[in-house]
């Protein structure tokens, strides 16, 4: 049996956080992606193809840097919150998990916030629209806090083979 401290949560109180918050974010995308669409639709066809500005330029940047920070941090607190049989403790996996969520979340509301200070509907809605896939793709499963990480993997060395330097 895995060891608690006195301020974990139970996993059902765990997951029960996770998937309000990530169908709050997603919801919260959603409402954004609609809004961006009906505020800046009739744009688009009065106007004609849009140009790249500045919003469209950070927004793309930040959902390639944002998420990918994230998820390097979500993997260090995976890492690091490992308990000894090899899952995550409730806390770890509820605070990698919303440090996770919460860095999509938050370039999809800054794509969305670049669309409507724009007026545009393209190509604006591109960075939405993958911030708003990438938050669908990262779903609250729960599998790391109650399947154990196999250690005999990382001692296989059938699996990882470093060939031997010919000289």
């Amino acid at each position: 049996m895995v060891k608690r401290n006195q301020g974990d949560l139970e996993i059902q109180r765990a997951m029960a956080v996770a998937i309000a918050s990530w169908g709050g974010m997603l919801v919260l995308l959603l409402i954004l992606l609609c809004l961006t669409v009906i505020v800046t639709w009739p744009v688009l066809d009065a106007e004609g193809a849009a140009g790249i500005d500045g919003w469209f330029v950070s927004a793309m940047v930040l959902v390639a840097v944002l998420p990918t920070l994230a998820a390097f941090v979500h993997r260090r607190i995976f890492h690091t919150r490992r308990a000894e049989r090899g899952v995550v403790t409730p806390n770890g996996y509820l605070l990698a998990s919303l440090i996770m969520w919460g860095g999509i979340t938050i370039s999809g509301i800054w794509a969305a916030f670049g669309a409507l200070m724009a007026n545009e509907f393209i190509p604006h809605v591109i960075p939405l629209l993958i911030a708003t896939f990438l938050l669908l793709g990262t779903w609250p499963n729960g599998k790391a806090m109650v399947k154990p990480r196999s250690r005999e993997s990382d001692d296989d060395t059938e699996l990882f083979h470093i060939p031997p330097e010919d000289e």
